[in-house]
């Protein structure tokens, strides 16, 4: 069977259900979610009012999230609809007892293996 990998944007509270997906990362609105679809549940899911698909490649093995993830940063315009839901610049966060520490979120906010 074939399968597609997806970034997918989402209206907050949207379930995309019956297909394996990471969990949602929410912000205001909006969620990310990584998914692996069939064709069928691809073509369904990006007719889903709200649903944007960031970027997607076929399931080819463990690469296929480098597709995925190389197609959406090499795309201004999905790029800002990812960045405006994942963070990923560094900031300084305090730490219990005092301190501060650098923390720098990995580019990725979610693959499947």
């Amino acid at each position: 069977m074939s399968l597609i990998d997806a970034i997918l944007h989402i209206p907050a509270g949207t379930v995309i259900a019956a297909c394996a997906c990471t969990p949602p990362i929410h912000k205001g609105n909006a969620a990310l979610t990584y998914a692996r679809l069939t064709p069928q549940q691809a073509l369904a899911i990006a007719e889903l009012p709200g649903v944007t698909v960031l970027a997607q490649a076929p399931y080819a093995g463990a690469a296929t999230p480098d597709l995925v993830y190389t197609a959406l940063f090499a795309d201004p315009a999905m790029r800002a609809l990812y960045d405006a839901v994942y963070d990923s610049s560094p900031r300084e966060e305090e730490v219990e007892g005092g301190g501060w520490i650098l923390v720098v979120p990995p580019e990725r906010f979610g693959l499947l293996a």
